[in-house]
């Protein structure tokens, strides 16, 4: 560019300045009409800036991570303690959802305390979040015993179409790194004798109406639940493949894609 045409481009914006100048300086900024303009001015501009940053929060997935157990409650004691499996898992999965501003997280009870099902239910339905996974791991006098279990509300409740989708969804994740997973429902055949009771595992793709009980997580929350038994913390091979850092990880990256799965959305690297 020529030192002239610079020189006539300096000139028309200086021009443009002094009109504007000229300009304010004409409006009767005491005038009650004008004071009531520029008020309103400001309140349309902050209402559409809040409404934007409240639609943001409104579209986002509410989820709530339940660990199982924790502090001095600790679940299964096998090579490891299932709390401690119960704790990592959410921690780590935690941190991914709250990098990722499509998710709300939240927890029913802070990392490193116990807490009872019925305290967690109660904080989680005062949540309302969209849905639960409450991490789990699971032992066995057996230590042959491996491999990973998803429980789905059973086939009687509301929220049992969408917590199969999300345990699919869970199991998908898991499987596509070849780790043996079962889908299905858990349920209690009690002994009247005792007091006592059995666990009962039936197949997703077993509907049928069982007159038995099953989980009190589920019963008592009013949304989907879903309930990831990890693996065994009394088999070898699964404490050294999952009971880790990296495992807990891999875990946690696992159950992140297994959200985004269920929600159809893009999994993201984070």
């Amino acid at each position: 560019m020529s030192e002239r045409s610079s020189s006539d481009s300096h000139r028309k914006e200086n021009k443009i300045v002094k009109n504007i100048r000229r300009d304010l300086r004409q409006i009767a900024w005491k005038d009650p009409i004008v004071i009531l303009l520029c008020i309103l001015l400001v309140f349309l501009t902050f209402g559409s800036t809040m409404s934007a940053c409240s639609g943001a929060s409104q579209n986002r997935v509410r989820i709530e991570l339940d660990a199982a157990y924790g502090g001095s409650d600790t679940g299964y004691q096998g090579i490891v303690n299932e709390a401690d499996v119960c704790q990592n898992i959410v921690t780590d999965l935690q941190a991914l959802l709250k990098k990722d501003k499509r998710f709300q997280v939240l927890l029913s009870h802070e990392a490193g305390t116990s807490s009872s099902v019925s305290e967690r239910a109660k904080k989680i339905n005062q949540d309302n979040p969209l849905f639960v996974i409450s991490i789990h791991a699971d032992g066995n006098p057996n230590a042959a015993l491996s491999g990973m279990h998803v429980y789905a509300d059973i086939p009687s409740s509301k929220n049992h179409e969408a917590s199969l989708r999300l345990a699919q969804a869970a199991a998908n994740a898991f499987t596509a790194e070849d780790w043996p997973v079962s889908t299905g429902y858990l349920y209690y055949q009690p002994y009247e004798s005792d007091g006592t009771y059995e666990m009962k595992f039936v197949s997703s793709e077993d509907t049928s109406a069982y007159q038995l009980d099953t989980l009190a997580l589920m019963k008592q929350c009013d949304m989907p639940v879903i309930v990831t038994n990890q693996f065994y913390v009394t088999n070898e091979t699964d404490v050294s493949t999952w009971a880790n850092e990296d495992g807990y990880q891999k875990a946690a990256q696992k159950l992140y894609y297994a959200i985004c799965d269920y929600n159809g959305l893009e999994r993201r690297s984070i």
